[in-house]
């Protein structure tokens, strides 16, 4: 008996089934879902991540499971993103949407554990303004008589 609820236990783990559930939820699935429960708790920057999803997270990763997406595949989909021409930074917004995907599917139950590592890259820094000598004087100015 002993031996044969290892064979069954073994089975199970060996699918990967979620538990309550028949299927793995799909990625295209678990963005329609999050996007659906951002909507209703005001989530931030729909708009951005809503286009994000549509435009390039859904087509590259739609029809995989959710807790099927390894770090090779986040590698993946970079790769395929610079073959396309986008910068590293947008590059990074995309990853951001992703991210935050994987992070919510893990906090909503929808994941046991986090499947993917996401390495975003490194941005080189914001615009540097240098104030004229004029704009410094009107500046002190200012703050003197505040």
């Amino acid at each position: 008996a002993y031996v044969e609820k290892l064979k069954t236990d073994g089975r199970i783990s060996r699918l990967k089934l979620p538990k309550g559930r028949k299927l793995p939820m799909t990625f295209a699935q678990a963005t329609k879902q999050y996007l659906e429960r951002l909507e209703a708790t005001e989530g931030k920057n729909l708009k951005g991540k809503r286009q994000h999803l549509r435009d390039q997270l859904i087509p590259f990763f739609g029809k995989t499971p959710l807790e099927s997406i390894a770090t090779f595949d986040v590698e993946r989909f970079k790769r395929h993103c610079q073959d396309e021409g986008l910068s590293k930074s947008t590059i990074n917004r995309y990853l951001a949407s992703f991210s935050h995907v994987m992070n919510k599917s893990l906090e909503w139950g929808w994941l046991d554990k986090k499947p993917c590592v996401v390495a975003k890259y490194k941005e080189p820094p914001g615009r540097i303004d240098y104030l004229t000598a004029a704009e410094v004087k009107r500046l002190l100015l200012a703050a003197k008589a505040y």
